[in-house]
């Protein structure tokens, strides 16, 4: 699976574009807080600028960032999120909010409990496998119930602090971990976690 090409992260018409930014926010009808974010951050007008030529959807975009940035407790955040996905039926993933956004409603569900995370899990694999949202996310979510249920996890990228150390949890398959890390667009551990690269290191040499 290859994000080089991915038509959401290319926008090579950025700058001719940004130069007509006002025009374009207007026609469109932008709503007043996504305004301002799109005049203050040229990066973000990148993502708007894929968002007008997929046509994303503007009136789910504002609601995610008002989700993240403003004070909500995590069960309003859930609550948030169930609403949005109750709409459209499934994960808001990148033809929905932009890779930019993808994430916020994730890292919403990574937050949840184990029944909440379940409740997702296969919105998240449908997003992977129709490239609406990058696999790492569901690596990460895989992994966490994985945890949860007290089993060893399989990508690795769930840890814990014993006395101020990070430490990974147990992982199912240690010698290809890396490759499986790798199918799911991570790093492998050595690269991404230099400490916790080499304790798997040790832990392989054992074996």
């Amino acid at each position: 699976m290859s994000y080089d090409n991915d038509p959401y992260t290319s926008c090579q018409y950025v700058e001719k574009e940004y130069r007509k930014m006002s025009n374009v926010i207007y026609q469109n009808n932008i709503p007043w807080p996504l305004h301002c974010l799109i005049l203050r951050e040229k990066a973000f007008f990148q993502s708007y600028c894929n968002a007008i030529n997929l046509k994303l959807d503007s009136n789910i975009i504002n609601q995610i960032i008002t989700i993240r940035d403003d004070g909500h407790n995590d069960r309003e955040k859930q609550l948030a999120i169930d609403e949005i996905v109750f709409k459209i039926k499934k994960y808001p993933g990148r033809s929905t909010i932009g890779i930019d956004l993808e994430y916020v409603p994730w890292k919403i569900i990574q937050n949840g409990d184990i029944n909440y995370l379940e409740k997702y899990l296969n919105y998240i694999k449908i997003s992977v496998e129709s490239h609406d949202l990058h696999p790492r996310y569901l690596a990460f979510t895989i992994d966490k119930i994985e945890v949860l249920k007290g089993y060893p996890q399989i990508y690795g990228t769930q840890s814990y602090y014993n006395e101020g150390k990070e430490e990974l949890y147990p992982i199912k398959d240690l010698k290809n971990v890396d490759m499986l890390r790798a199918q799911m667009g991570l790093y492998p551990i050595r690269g991404s976690r230099a400490s916790l690269g080499d304790i798997i290191v040790d832990r392989l040499r054992n074996k």
